[in-house]
């Protein structure tokens, strides 16, 4: 599993720069990628929402959306992926994409 801090203390109307491009060993085009989606702060009605590209970037589909604090996990094609924050006002966000199924090898 690796995971990546998209935001840190970001504010409304912002959208990740920082795509993620899930890399499973192993995955082929078309396997399914579980993305596990967290987030916390103070949302002051702001939006969060997860995104994800088929096509490099250039079209954006929403996979789900947050307006609190918690975890969400969804599964989809191995692709782009990236966090936009829309709408509230006083927001401070801090969000993490887990993407992959943890591992379930012993530490060495």
């Amino acid at each position: 599993m690796s995971v990546h801090k998209l935001f840190a203390a970001e504010e409304t109307n912002t959208t990740s720069t920082n795509e993620v491009t899930p890399d499973i060993k192993g995955a082929d085009d078309d396997a399914l990628t579980t993305v596990s989606f967290y987030a916390d702060g103070t949302w002051g009605s702001a939006t969060m929402s997860l995104q994800c590209s088929a096509d490099d970037g250039t079209t954006w589909h929403t996979l789900a959306t947050k307006t609190a604090d918690g975890v969400s996990h969804h599964e989809c094609v191995a692709t782009l992926l990236r966090l936009e924050i829309t709408g509230g006002t006083g927001a401070n966000l801090d969000a993490w994409l887990a993407v992959g199924a943890p591992s379930t090898e012993a530490a060495a």
